[in-house]
């Protein structure tokens, strides 16, 4: 009978990774390979699983091969064990995502080895000190224990990998604004943090939370993590955007007829968009790393992107150190985020504050950051946005890429804003052709500075405005 592991007993039970150990012994050569030299019987638990081990290490002694399955049939002595294996072998381990699942049994095991380690030292500073004298250079070995077989890109001999590394294109998140995606090279990269600076009521919020719709449409798994507003008010941020009605109108919507709307995009919409708020200065990158286990486990989950609004109310890993300042302390926590997306592979997308000077600012440079200059130091990509009075009444954003590590490193184009619906959209898309390998879009900055430009501006917008979103979805709300 397969064996059912449910998601709670795989945080509170051990045991189910040292099952899922002795499987891979027999399923995975390249675990098998890096546990070998370390495997002992006292490593494990259960009695069974010792006794499995202990025939697994003798076979090979005597064979001088890894043993199968039914090899071992043949080869142990109490039928028990064997049943014990069989069972073990049983375990579908295809439920799981195999990169956290192989993180998390590298995990035990290398606390196996620590834990062993120290049990050696101890018993042996019991009997003589000097037979404890090579214990620390094992105890380092534990300490480094990996799964990871690289140890880097040899340049001149590894031309394969040399020449996927040209040719291979990152995994990239649309923006669902094509201007954007060209100007960084597909969209938002994985592995790469990117951060919008704009003053305070701009919409840093109403840029994440629309970006967020835009990948939610494109069907990726969103998570998105709040600081300053709480979860509900950001979902309605996002309702508002996905279901076509002004947010200050939904409280005006019947229970039946927002049910009806919501249907229709769960039809569309094959992936999840989960919110979590959290106090602001109440936690650390690793928390988040914690958040993202729980949801696998819990639900399941795993997002291809990840919103932060924002870095900036977050703490770094570890205890506080009050003796560096607030730029060495938001550098370091950008850092940290940045290294989760590294870690999770997807892009991780945040704000910063434009300073006193910039909030009035028609545009925005490195400099206009309030937070801290640190942040920049790690942002793979940084968008400025600005609003004038006259933009306002036009619907239309400024923004300025001023960083980036996929291209152009400065670029100006404005965009669409529909603060109601909570959405942005690409303004006079005529004017921007994709292509396979996307490149510096044509044309020049297009400034709104008079009343006649932006009246051409709203009546050239006003009938059109959410016709690409309807026809994305296929749905005709009235």
């Amino acid at each position: 009978m397969t064996e059912t592991v449910t998601t709670e007993e795989q945080v509170i039970d051990p045991i189910f990774f040292e099952k899922m150990l002795l499987k891979l012994l027999f399923v995975n050569e390249d675990v098998r390979d890096k546990v070998y030299p370390h495997l002992k019987p006292e490593l494990f638990d259960v009695f069974e699983h010792q006794n499995i081990v202990q025939d697994y290490l003798t076979y090979k002694e005597k064979y001088e091969k890894f043993a199968k399955v039914s090899e071992l049939k043949l080869y142990s002595k109490d039928k028990e064990v064997f049943d014990t294996l069989l069972d073990v072998m049983k375990i579908d381990e295809t439920e799981f995502n195999s990169t956290q699942l192989l993180d998390e049994v590298e995990s035990f095991f290398k606390e196996k080895l620590i834990w062993n380690d120290i049990n050696s030292m101890v018993d042996a500073l019991k009997e003589d000190v000097d037979k404890a004298a090579d214990l620390p250079d094992k105890m380092r070995d534990s300490f480094s224990f990996s799964f990871d077989n690289s140890v880097g890109l040899d340049f001149i001999d590894d031309f394969d990998t040399l020449y996927e590394a040209i040719h291979n294109h990152d995994k990239t998140v649309s923006s669902g604004i094509k201007i954007i995606d060209q100007i960084i090279d597909g969209g938002f990269h994985e592995k790469s943090i990117t951060l919008f600076l704009a003053g305070t009521n701009v919409g840093k919020t109403l840029v994440q939370c629309a970006f967020g719709c835009n990948a939610l449409l494109a069907n990726k798994n969103v998570l998105y993590i709040t600081f300053e507003e709480d979860e509900k008010k950001i979902s309605k941020r996002f309702v508002s955007n996905l279901l076509d009605i002004e947010i200050n109108d939904l409280k005006l919507v019947s229970r039946e007829k927002l049910k009806a709307k919501h249907d229709k995009i769960k039809k569309q919409v094959s992936e999840k968009l989960i919110i979590k708020e959290y106090p602001e200065g109440t936690i650390s990158a690793n928390h988040i790393r914690n958040l993202l286990k729980e949801l696998q486990m819990k639900k399941k989950f795993t997002p291809d992107i990840v919103f932060v609004d924002y870095i900036g109310c977050m703490n770094p890993n570890g205890k506080v150190n009050t003796n560096i300042n607030s730029n060495d302390t938001l550098r370091l926590v950008t850092g940290q985020v940045r290294a989760l997306g590294m870690e999770f592979g997807f892009p991780v997308i945040s704000a910063m504050q434009a300073n006193r000077g910039g909030i009035n600012s028609s545009e925005l440079d490195l400099t206009d950051a309030a937070d801290s200059i640190g942040q920049a130091f790690k942002a793979d990509a940084i968008f400025s946005i600005t609003q004038t009075d006259e933009l306002k009444e036009a619907g239309l954003y400024n923004c300025k890429l001023i960083k980036s590590r996929f291209g152009l490193n400065s670029y100006k184009f404005s965009m669409g804003v529909d603060v109601p619906k909570m959405r942005l959209f690409d303004w006079d898309d005529d004017s921007v052709e994709l292509s396979t390998t996307p490149k510096p879009p044509p044309g020049v900055q297009k400034d709104i500075v008079d009343d006649a430009a932006v009246n051409m501006v709203k009546n050239g917008m006003k009938d059109n405005k959410d016709v690409k979103r309807k026809k994305l979805m296929g749905l005709n709300f009235k």
